[in-house]
C-alpha cells in the first residue's frame, strides 16, 4: 500500500491511499479539504468521482494493473495492462514535456524490473529517437510538520532518480517519469512508440506512448527571465570540489530547464567569462553581474566594485550582451537601510546607467529613481505601485521564497504541483518578465547534522558520521521548517544534478509562458500584415489567459484539467495562426 499524495495532487491537503489486494481488488481512499474531484478511470472506461466527503471505495481491477498520472500530477487514471490506451503527451518543437507511468506490484513481489522506451515513429518516416526520451524513477522524501497549515506530513514524490533496475514489494508502487524532447526541425504530427516494463519474475507490460508535436517552435533564448541562485559553494561542500566540466554540466542542465545559471548573492559575475558563450548559446538571457550592499563611492570597496563593473561592461558591450546583466543588492531591504541603498545605488546609477539595479522590494516612492528592477513578493503586488514604476520605465519582476503561504502558490514539496506550473501563467497575464528564487540547492541540513531541524535522529546521526543521501533519508527541512524551501535540485552521483517533480513543473510553466510569447508575436505579425484568419480572434482571447485559469496572484485554478485544457487551446491556436501566416507569406 502506498500512503501519500502520489503525484502532488490538487492541493497541499490531499492524501491518496491506494492498495491492491491479492484477490485483484484495488482500494482507493481520499481525503481532500478543497473538494476538487479526483477522477479514477477503471476497466471499461467507467468514471468514478471521489469527493472530499467520500473516504474510500473499492472496485475490481485486472491483475497486473498499472497506475498512471500526468505531468501536473493529475488527473489520476488507473489503467489495466490489457487496456492498451496510450500515455499521451503534447509538445511544440524545442520543448520538453512529460508524463508519468506507475508500476504496481500486484499479488507478488517484483524483482529486477527494467523500464525501457522505444523510438517514436512519426509522419513521413520521421522519428523521435529513444535518446530524446528520458526515463527517471520517481523517489519519495518524508516531510515533517511545517510551520504552515497542512493536513498531511509523510511521504511525497519529488526526486527524479536515474533509470535503473529496481525491486518492488507486493503492493508497492514505483512511478516512472517519462520526459520527451521535441527538437527543432522535426515534422509536426503524431509520433508513436512504447514504454516497456520488464520484471525478471513476471511477464512484461507494454504501455503505448503517443506524442503530438505541434507545428511551431519555442525559441532557444526565451523572453521569460529568471534569477534563481545556484550555490557553487554548496556543490563544493557536498562533492569536495567543483571542476569546469562539472560546472558546465550544471549550467547545461539548468538552461535545459530554462533557468539562468547565476547567483544573485555573488560579488562577482556568475557565470564567469569563460562560461558566458557556452551559456548564451544555450539560451541564457539574464545574469547577476555583481551583488552589493552598502559601499561608498570613494571607499576602497566602492572603487574596486566600480573598476570591476567597468571592465565587465567593456567585455559585454564588445559582444553585444549588455541586455543581460544586472546589479543585485540590499536583499529584502528594510526601510532602515533605504538611505544606504540610495547612496550606493545612486552613484552606481550615475557611473553605470546602462546596468540595471535590482532589489527585492515592492515599488515605493521613497526609492523611486534608485531601482530599475523591482522584485516584490507575489503577495506584495500592488497594481497602482507597479503601474507607477512601469510609467517611469522600470521593470517589475516578482519572487517567492519561504513566503508567501497559501492561498498564494509556492514551491514547497507539500504544495500541489500546479503551484509550480501556474506562476509563469500569472506572470504572463500581469506583464511580469522575470521571477527570482533565492536558492535551488540549499543542502546544508543534509550534510550538517548541526544545521537546521532534524526530525529523524537516526538520519541525523548518520549524517554526523559522514553518510549522505541517498544512503540517508533526505531532510526536507532545507530552510528552517519549510519543506523543500530553497531546494529544487538533488545532488546526484559523480557531481550530476538530479531534477525534481517541482522543477519539471516549473520548466513546464516557463515553456507555457514562451508559448504565450510566441502567440503574442504571431498576433502582432498578423495585425501588421492584414492576414485574415479566425485564429487571430481566438488568439487574442487565449493570449490574455482566461479567468478560469488565473484571476490574480492568489486566485487561480487548483484543477489540473483546467490548466491542461488551456494549454491545449494555446497550442492549437498558436499552430493555426502560425500556419495561416505561412500561407499568407506564400
Amino acid at each position: 500500500m502506498y500512503n501519500g499524495d502520489v503525484f502532488g495532487g490538487h492541493t497541499a491537503q490531499y492524501v491518496l491511499t491506494l492498495e491492491v489486494h491479492e484477490e485483484g481488488r484495488v482500494e482507493i481512499s481520499q481525503r481532500d479539504t478543497h473538494t476538487p474531484l479526483c477522477n479514477v478511470v477503471l476497466r471499461g472506461g467507467r468514471m468514478f468521482a471521489y469527493y472530499a466527503q467520500l473516504r474510500s471505495n473499492s472496485h475490481e481491477l485486472e491483475s497486473g494493473a498499472k497506475w498512471k498520472g500526468f505531468g501536473l500530477n493529475g488527473p489520476i487514471t488507473v489503467i489495466p495492462s490489457v487496456d492498451g490506451r496510450p500515455a499521451r503527451i503534447d509538445a511544440c518543437r524545442n520543448e520538453f514535456e512529460g508524463t508519468q507511468i506507475a508500476v504496481i506490484a500486484h499479488g507478488t513481489d517484483l524483482s529486477g524490473v527494467i523500464v525501457s522506451v522505444s523510438e517514436l515513429a512519426g509522419p513521413s518516416g520521421a522519428v523521435i529517437p529513444a535518446s530524446d526520451v528520458t526515463l527517471n524513477l520517481v523517489d519519495f522524501v518524508k516531510t515533517g510538520w511545517p510551520r504552515y497549515a497542512t493536513e498531511y506530513a509523510g511521504w511525497w514524490p519529488d526526486p527524479l532518480m536515474p533509470n535503473a533496475p529496481f525491486d518492488l514489494a507486493r503492493g508497492g508502487i514505483r512511478p516512472v517519469w517519462v520526459n520527451v524532447r521535441a527538437r527543432t526541425g522535426i515534422p509536426a504530427g503524431l509520433y508513436r512508440g512504447a514504454v516497456t516494463v520488464r520484471p525478471e519474475n513476471a511477464p512484461e507490460t507494454v504501455v503505448p506512448l503517443e506524442v503530438r508535436v505541434w507545428d511551431f517552435d519555442l525559441p532557444v533564448t526565451g523572453r521569460f527571465k529568471t534569477a534563481f541562485a545556484l550555490f557553487e559553494h554548496e556543490l563544493a561542500l557536498w562533492y569536495g570540489e567543483v571542476n569546469e566540466e562539472m560546472l558546465r554540466d550544471w549550467y547545461a542542465f539548468l538552461l535545459e530547464h530554462r533557468i539562468n545559471p547565476t547567483n544573485i548573492y555573488s560579488q562577482t559575475a556568475r557565470p564567469e567569462r569563460r562560461d558566458m558563450e557556452f551559456c548564451v548559446e544555450r539560451g541564457m538571457n539574464s545574469f547577476t553581474l555583481a551583488c552589493t550592499w552598502y559601499k561608498g563611492e570613494t571607499d576602497r570597496a566602492g572603487i574596486e566594485l566600480a573598476d570591476r563593473l567597468r571592465e565587465e561592461r567593456d567585455y559585454l558591450k564588445a559582444r553585444g550582451w549588455m541586455s543581460m546583466p544586472y546589479i543585485y543588492g540590499f536583499d529584502e531591504v528594510d526601510f532602515r537601510k533605504y538611505e544606504e541603498l540610495k547612496e550606493t545605488y545612486g552613484w552606481l546609477g550615475r557611473k553605470f546607467p546602462d546596468i540595471p539595479r535590482m532589489c527585492t522590494v515592492r515599488p515605493v516612492d521613497a526609492l523611486a529613481g534608485y531601482i530599475d528592477i523591482w522584485v516584490p513578493l507575489t503577495s506584495h503586488w500592488v497594481e497602482e505601485d507597479v503601474k507607477a514604476a512601469r510609467e517611469r520605465g522600470d521593470e517589475v519582476w516578482n519572487y517567492v521564497c519561504c513566503h508567501p503561504l497559501h492561498p498564494w502558490p509556492n514551491y514547497f514539496v507539500d504544495y500541489p504541483a500546479i503551484d509550480q506550473r501556474i506562476i509563469p501563467w500569472m506572470n504572463w497575464k500581469f506583464g511580469v518578465p522575470g521571477l527570482l528564487y533565492y536558492a535551488i540547492n540549499l543542502w546544508e541540513t543534509n550534510r550538517d547534522a548541526g544545521a537546521g531541524r532534524h526530525d529523524d535522529p537516526a538520519a541525523a546521526k548518520a549524517i554526523a558520521e559522514g553518510k549522505r543521501w541517498p544512503d540517508v533519508p533526505w531532510n526536507t527541512f532545507t530552510c528552517a521548517d519549510f519543506n523543500g524551501d530553497g531546494h529544487l535540485v538533488y545532488p546526484g552521483k559523480d557531481g550530476k544534478p538530479l531534477s525534481s517533480v517541482r522543477l519539471e513543473n516549473i520548466r513546464d510553466g516557463i515553456e507555457d509562458y514562451e508559448c504565450l510569447a510566441v502567440l503574442s508575436e504571431l498576433i502582432a505579425e498578423a495585425e501588421k500584415t492584414g492576414v485574415r484568419s479566425d485564429a487571430l480572434a481566438r488568439g487574442k482571447r487565449v493570449v490574455k489567459v482566461r479567468e478560469s485559469v488565473v484571476q490574480s496572484f492568489r486566485d487561480y485554478t487548483l484543477d489540473p484539467d483546467v490548466l491542461l485544457a488551456a494549454r491545449t487551446e494555446l497550442l492549437r491556436v498558436t499552430q493555426d495562426l502560425s500556419q495561416a501566416l505561412k500561407r499568407g507569406r506564400r
